[in-house]
């Protein structure tokens, strides 16, 4: 039965996410293990790892995680460590002695490390942290290290509401590792995965930038035209209509507590995007500009009138409707602005080395031009509407009649139709193994990529304008409404 989203503006529909110790915690376990961060605790014939998530883990377990993290697993298992601890298995020593040795760890008396001791959701939060570089005297309050966490993103306001309500567990430890790798160390822009790939430590397979993703890759950029970002506790967004970008805390979303929404910004805006902890946005006389969310400082970028806008380090990749359409890149500081197409675009998606688009002077089909300028290359002859670049796959729409949903390769090889609709396709996205896409001007579906059954999450009032996911929720804008779906 389809289920009609209630307005942001009178009130939310929520389905409670499952906690980090559920499915989204055996999923990363499953990845982590994968690329050999995570072993568990055992083998079964037959059947996947026992990583026993549903345990509270030891001080041991928590610090060999923190080492893995660190990319130093190998130097810890070769090297002799001393460590004035007489209470350490041995299967643990190479882990603490190398912790110890580097002031990652400490122990609770003065021979005794305290290994089968269980770990609060501070301490673990507090290594994850120290893996990125950041200081528990300088940086962040070890007990208070939630709040460090929150204002990376590495975690939500749910998330800490979830495990500091309940005894920490091994799923948790898993989770915050794996949200831990995908941000930035301090810094730098590098992720941690990137640090452990450049260093040796991992290889960049396949395998792993397709769990962990591409560093060239960030979530926010505004594939469908974006309208809602997060950063720490707050989700921001904008109401096109309403002329204003607010932020609310996402545990006020969740409940429907809307009275708690605040403006940040008065203006027109459009075209939402994160970076770098600073909201990027089409505004005033349809120029481009940056607020600094740390500062409260808005800065003009371009006078071009902006859309499909990819913030990717310090370069902005998007279509310039100054200039009918094409496509073109800016430093975030507004200097260096180059013309990289003649041809108007759409759906713009800069992945690695190129920036890949529709060409809408070529019937919508996808092409892709590196980021450095040169010839656009087309790479296929169907038209690619909307078209998604997400871990070095293509998802689109084609036209024809009302509209399919495809995948490919991002050579154009490997096209797989997925998914015939029978109303036309608007907005297409993909994340985690689901393509999440409208149709029919009112209606918002998800389709699981790898069995490809279709469920019909929601039917609105009016035509959305722009999809996007946060924290395992579905934000969806249309020209006066928002709405939110949790599922």
């Amino acid at each position: 039965m389809k289920r009609k989203l209630v307005s942001i503006v009178t009130a939310v529909l929520v389905c409670l996410a499952a906690a980090p110790g559920t499915a989204h915690a055996a999923d990363a376990a499953s990845k982590l293990h994968a690329i050999g961060l995570f072993q568990g605790v055992g083998v079964r014939a037959g059947a996947p790892p026992v990583f026993d998530l549903y345990r509270a883990p030891t001080r041991a377990e928590a610090v060999t995680m923190l080492v893995r993290m660190l990319g130093k697993e190998s130097e810890a298992q070769s090297g002799e460590w001393e460590t004035p601890f007489d209470d350490v298995a041995d299967w643990a020593k190479p882990y603490v002695g190398y912790a110890y040795a580097n002031g990652l760890t400490s122990g609770i008396g003065e021979h005794v490390f305290g290994g089968n001791h269980m770990v609060t959701a501070s301490h673990y939060i507090t290594f994850v942290l120290r893996a990125l570089g950041y200081d528990s005297s300088s940086d962040f309050i070890w007990n208070e290290s939630h709040l460090k966490a929150l204002e990376l993103g590495m975690i939500s306001s749910y998330d800490v509401l979830d495990m500091t309500g309940r005894p920490f567990l091994r799923n948790d430890l898993v989770y915050l590792s794996y949200q831990g790798l995908k941000l930035p160390s301090k810094d730098s822009d590098d992720r941690l995965i990137d640090k452990l790939i450049d260093d040796g430590s991992l290889i960049a397979s396949d395998k792993t930038l397709n769990i962990l993703g591409n560093r060239n890759s960030y979530p926010g950029n505004s594939v469908n035209y974006g309208s809602a970002v997060q950063y720490g506790e707050y989700v921001y967004f904008l109401i096109g209509n309403d002329s204003a970008i607010y932020r609310i805390k996402e545990r006020d979303l969740m409940t429907g507590s809307l009275s708690a929404k605040e403006y940040v910004l008065l203006g027109q805006y459009n075209d939402l995007s994160l970076a770098s902890g600073k909201l990027y946005f089409s505004g005033k006389g349809n120029c481009y500009y940056t607020y600094d969310l740390a500062g409260g400082v808005s800065k003009l970028i371009t006078t071009d009138e902006a859309a499909y806008a990819n913030v990717i380090g310090d370069t902005i990749y998007y279509k310039n409707y100054s200039d009918g359409g094409k496509l073109y890149k800016i430093n975030t500081d507004g200097s260096n602005k180059i013309k990289l197409t003649d041809c108007e675009v759409g759906a713009v998606n800069a992945f690695d080395d190129y920036v890949y688009f529709m060409n809408k002077d070529d019937l919508f089909k996808a092409y892709r031009i590196s980021v450095n300028g040169g010839t656009p290359t087309k790479i296929h002859d169907d038209p690619a509407w909307r078209l998604n670049v997400a871990d070095g796959v293509i998802y689109c729409a084609d036209l024809d009649p009302y509209g399919s949903l495809y995948r490919m390769n991002v050579d154009g090889s490997n096209k797989v139709k997925l998914y015939t609709a029978s109303k036309a396709i608007d907005l297409v996205l993909y994340h985690n193994g689901y393509i999440y896409f409208t149709s029919g001007g009112n209606e918002l579906s998800r389709l699981n990529v790898a069995t490809k059954a279709v469920k019909s999450m929601a039917i609105t009032g009016s035509w959305p304008t722009s999809l996007a996911y946060i924290n395992n929720a579905i934000v969806m804008t249309t020209a006066s409404e928002v709405f939110f779906y949790r599922f």
